[in-house]
């Protein structure tokens, strides 16, 4: 796989906006990791396969309304639900999955199934963007302020937020970027 490094300045979707107004419609996503979501790593529980249908029917609205990009920030859970979606409606929409990997080593510590699927998405997205070589303290928060700042809808799956998708959320409304609530419980 090849990751490109680009330095904050360098953030692709600013530097064509600053040329241009930008007229390209992008969305992003912010979501739970497993361990706060009530099914965890069971994938074939029912609320989980809910949650994947509901995340995909709002990709597929969005791509009808016109937004092209869809950012993913690649973390386990309502990220990789999100990415894999994006994937499957690429088949039927002009669309691009980026995926705004928070530092290179990401996967490192994932279990070996969990890294193969990674490596999947990233070997199918349009665009990889890579936000710091190694891991600091702050590299998730890099990540989650790159893809707001780049996007004007921001998908959320969300139930009782916390850590950095409430900031996430947070950060989104005081920009004033359409946020759009998918709740694990009502799916």
């Amino acid at each position: 796989l090849k990751f490109k490094k680009i330095s904050k300045k360098q953030l692709p979707w600013r530097q064509v906006c600053a040329i241009m107004p930008c007229v390209m419609k992008i969305c992003a996503f912010t979501g739970n990791r497993p361990d706060k979501l009530p099914w965890g790593y069971d994938e074939n529980d029912s609320r989980c396969r809910a949650v994947k249908q509901s995340i995909y029917d709002e990709v597929v609205r969005s791509a009808k309304e016109g937004f092209t990009r869809f950012i993913s920030g690649m973390a386990q859970g309502g990220d990789t639900y999100f990415a894999e979606a994006v994937l499957i409606a690429k088949k039927a929409y002009d669309i691009t999955l980026e995926c705004a990997v928070p530092y290179r080593a990401q996967s490192l510590r994932w279990s070996h199934n969990a890294r193969l699927r990674y490596d999947e998405i990233l070997s199918q997205a349009d665009a990889v963007t890579v936000l710091s070589e190694s891991y600091t303290p702050w590299c998730n928060h890099v990540r989650n302020r790159y893809m707001v700042d780049n996007c004007s809808r921001l998908i959320a799956l969300s139930s009782n937020v916390s850590g950095g998708t409430k900031y996430t959320l947070e950060y989104a409304a005081a920009k004033k970027i359409e946020i759009i609530y998918i709740d694990w419980k009502k799916s």
